[in-house]
């Protein structure tokens, strides 16, 4: 088919044209016969109508303008009259100032002020006010709040003096007018914003900060610009009397041409309220228009609507001809209904297909006519863009999901290591190299543990040769020094450089110098922080919100793992300090065992010895093991066994053995013997010991009974000496009374008795 016969092929035509083509045809020939009869009245009463639907909808959108305006004011007065919000923004203003000590106002925090804001004029679901922000006198501003709750704390020093709201506000304070007013500027996109601004006065009356609130736009003017019912094309907007338009985007362009040198915006702004038809300045068409000023505020609403709708929302109901053309109209329209239906309804019921398959996954489905010159084919070709991007998205997440199995998966492994690690420079130095091994984006990671005193972070684990040398010097930072680790350790909460190059806080380490990222995470027992797990990457930003999450949880167990290392190793000591102790006091009561039985060791023996085993009874004693010599020429083996009794070895008890029958058996069954022997030795000496205090005790009551049965003091005392003398089987006794002398020997009588 040649180009002439393509374009009378319907099939090419864009869908605008096809649609013009067939509602053309069934609207414009009864619409025209419909104008050729209508009475000539019918423009007027047209234009009666347009006056009427611009008066009503104009005075009820002013009335809700000035409403929600007063609403506004309102909010922001009664914030500024609540004691404890006043209080809060003069104690934030006089914060640097010397009348702040001369004043019983509490300090408040920048974020205390914009929490303040939040609760009070920013509550998403009502509030008028986009943000609000508190100036001090001199335009620097203190705290900044927005309905998003973005608190820009970075830009606390921002300089609001060159703003309009600022410089208008001074300007009122210069002039001793009311301290409220509404403020319009133009913003970067040049779409219009309102401020309501306040001066905070001292007790003079001076303003010592303001308080600013940009207002919705939105909520505030384009919700209330709307029209209750849309029988005229009409439009609204605001004019301020700085010529800034306020108005929607879809009839901004429409406002800008009709306040062009407009008659009716300048009678507005001078404030007078009417309802007129006047042509535009900037096109001469003619329009009818409601306009007036807006109570309490610099600007103007005016609301318009073209003279030549005057007459089509009338014409119909006004000639009874209209109903024969509405007839024809009808049936014309039917017809072409069902004939754009053969055009339109299966190409976008294929592309409905698609669309679907794509719902169940199914991304193979055909498109329907993407080669189209129309707009179907182009609603195709999106169809088929956008199906690659869905499949691109649902990569990119299985791809987020692997990566986050992988985390998952490290943080299991190095879970289950740290809680079966005892030891912990072993348990620090396995956790960073598995943290290093698990993680591509981390190519150095290390743990700082706190001095005794909290005031240094030593390193005690790193990766790498870095790492090595790094713990060679005995690396430390100082507890709240300009870096990373002196930031954590200090703060006891997550610190990140996302850029080593721009940070404030990194503290650059020669012998890393390809970090480009580093975050470092409290090792926090309870309120305790006593180090910091420091992570470093080579990639900027490298860090994002997931792998964040991964690492704070391997720091907690860390953390828990060092503080269970700690309590295993001290018990440990203890542990061996009771079984020192246990050693120590066996041995010592055995050796005060053989000085009571006067020897020096105690043995005892069954047959005739056939090997020399002094060599082996001496290894035994030193090793606490059992000791095997070498078989003799009778194939018998000689072995030692220690006897041992709370750990300390008493002694060695010799056995010799065919060579035959000598197995680990055997040689366990030795040990178990010796290990039965010294719990019956044991037993044997503390019966001695009781049986030898049962004596003591025996003697020292029958020497009691016979002194007390005398009553004579020489008596007494012969008797002492002869029962002391024979039961100590000492040859000689003596008591003797008296006073010392100078030399200390005694004076007087005394009683001795020979003891034979």
């Amino acid at each position: 088919m040649n180009a002439p016969l393509a374009r009378l092929n319907p099939f090419s035509w864009p869908i605008w044209l096809k649609l013009a083509a067939g509602l053309g045809s069934a609207i414009l020939v009864p619409l025209l016969l419909a104008l050729l009869a209508i009475q000539p009245g019918l423009q007027e009463l047209g234009l009666q109508n347009l006056r009427s639907f611009v008066s009503q909808n104009g005075e009820r959108q002013q009335q809700s303008l000035t409403s929600v305006l007063t609403q506004a004011r309102t909010n922001m007065s009664i914030f500024l009259s609540n004691e404890s919000s006043n209080r809060q923004m003069v104690s934030l203003l006089l914060a640097s100032s010397p009348l702040f000590t001369n004043t019983d106002l509490t300090p408040v925090t920048t974020e205390q002020m914009q929490n303040a804001f939040q609760r009070a004029l920013l509550v998403p679901s009502t509030t008028l006010y986009n943000n609000v922000r508190l100036v001090d006198r001199n335009g620097q501003l203190l705290a900044f709040a927005g309905v998003d709750e973005t608190v820009v704390t970075a830009a606390m020093d921002i300089d609001q003096s060159g703003q309009p709201a600022y410089q208008a506000a001074v300007t009122e304070q210069l002039n001793e007018q009311p301290q409220e007013q509404l403020v319009v500027a133009s913003a970067l996109d040049e779409q219009s914003i309102v401020e309501i601004i306040q001066a905070i006065p001292w007790r003079d009356g001076r303003a010592i900060g303001y308080l600013v609130a940009e207002l919705n736009m939105p909520r505030v003017f384009y919700d209330n610009l709307t029209f209750g019912e849309r029988t005229f094309p009409a439009y609204s907007y605001l004019i301020t009397s700085n010529r800034q338009i306020i108005a929607p985007e879809t009839v901004l362009a429409q406002a800008r041409i009709s306040s062009d040198d407009s008659t009716a915006v300048r009678r507005a702004l001078g404030g007078t309220a009417a309802v007129d038809v006047y042509p535009l300045e900037a096109t001469g068409a003619e329009v009818a228009g409601y306009f007036s000023p807006i109570a309490n505020a610099p600007m103007a609403l005016v609301t318009e609507v073209q003279t030549i709708y005057a007459g089509l929302q009338t014409a119909t109901f006004f000639d009874a001809r209209l109903i024969s053309v509405g007839l024809v109209a009808v049936v014309l329209a039917t017809a072409l209904t069902f004939g754009l239906n053969s055009l339109f309804t299966p190409p976008l019921v294929g592309l409905r297909s698609a669309i679907n398959g794509m719902t169940d996954g199914d991304f193979e489905r055909p498109i329907p006519d993407p080669q189209r010159a129309d707009e179907i084919g182009q609603l195709s070709g999106s169809v088929s863009t956008m199906r690659e991007q869905v499949q691109g998205v649902i990569a990119d997440l299985q791809a987020r999901v692997a990566v986050r199995a992988r985390d998952v998966a490290a943080t299991h492994e190095i879970s289950r290591f740290v809680v079966s690690q005892r030891d912990q420079q072993t348990l620090m130095e396995q956790v960073v190299n598995l943290i290093v091994e698990r993680f591509p984006s981390i190519y150095h990671a290390q743990i700082f543990l706190l001095d005794s005193e909290g005031y240094d972070a030593f390193l005690r684990a790193s990766t790498g040769e870095a790492g090595r040398e790094l713990l060679a010097i005995g690396h430390r930072l100082a507890v709240g020094s300009t870096s990373v680790i002196g930031q954590v350790t200090e703060q006891g909460r997550m610190v990140v450089a996302r850029d080593t190059e721009t940070s404030a806080v990194h503290r650059r380490n020669e012998y890393l110098p390809d970090t480009r990222a580093e975050l470092a995470i409290p090792l926090r027992v309870g309120n305790d922080i006593i180090g910091a797990l420091d992570v470093q990457s080579k990639e900027r930003d490298a860090f994002d919100e997931d792998l964040t999450h991964v690492l704070q949880t391997m720091a907690d167990q860390i953390a828990i793992a060092i503080l269970n290392a700690r309590l295993y190793q001290q018990s440990m000591r203890q542990l061996e300090d009771v079984a020192a102790g246990n050693r120590a006091a066996t041995r010592a009561v055995w050796q005060q065992y053989l000085r009571g039985q006067r020897a020096e060791q105690l043995s005892g023996q069954a047959g005739a010895p056939t090997s020399d085993t002094l060599s082996l009874r001496e290894q035994a004693l030193m090793d606490g093991s059992i000791a095997v010599g070498e078989p003799n020429a009778r194939k018998i083996v000689p072995i030692a066994v220690p006897v041992i009794l709370r750990g300390q070895v008493l002694g060695v008890v010799e056995w010799e053995v065919p060579a035959r029958d000598l197995d680990e058996n055997r040689l366990q069954l030795a040990q178990e013997l010796a290990n039965r022997l010294a719990v019956s030795l044991d037993n044997a000496r503390l019966f001695e010991e009781s049986q030898r205090a049962t004596e003591r005790e025996r003697v020292v009551n029958d020497i009691a009974a016979k002194i007390t049965a005398q009553t004579d003091i020489d008596e007494i005392l012969q008797t002492a000496v002869r029962e002391v003398g024979q039961a100590l089987r000492a040859p000689q006794v003596s008591i003797r009374l008296g006073k010392a002398d100078e030399n200390g020997h005694s004076i007087g009588n005394g009683h001795h008795a020979p003891q034979g």
